[in-house]
């Protein structure tokens, strides 16, 4: 089975294109990996706001999701985020993790979007 990566540095040297896959390649992991947030500084703040407010088993999704304020276009620092803090304070998670998961990123995305919703009014158009 073609990788991906082998799969683009065909489509690249097939079509012709001035740089080298391999350097585009590398430059981009080099840029994400610049760009992604230190998720333990990250991991601290969350994990003190969240024992201020009592032990994490007994937390509203609502109070969790203000802890953990999930970036909607960054999954993947979401899961990381999430999974460190729950880790360092020794919260036992499987199956129902993923429905943890959800339940906090969704009322992150429903506040995110309340907040934008109460800056654009509808347009009321007659009919």
């Amino acid at each position: 089975m073609t990788s991906v990566f082998e799969k683009m540095q065909q489509y690249f040297e097939g079509n012709g294109f001035d740089e080298s896959f391999d350097e585009l390649y590398e430059e981009e992991k080099q840029l994400t990996e610049a760009i992604q947030k230190d998720v333990t500084e990250d991991r601290e703040e969350v994990m003190r706001e969240l024992e201020s407010y009592g032990p994490y088993l007994y937390l509203k999704n609502s109070v969790k999701a203000d802890a953990f304020k999930f970036d909607v276009s960054d999954v993947n620092g979401n899961l990381k985020l999430f999974i460190n803090v729950l880790d360092k304070l020794g919260v036992f998670f499987a199956s129902p993790f993923w429905t943890k998961l959800q339940n906090i990123f969704g009322h992150c995305c429903m506040s995110k979007l309340d907040k934008v919703a109460k800056r654009r009014p509808a347009l009321i158009r007659p009919a």
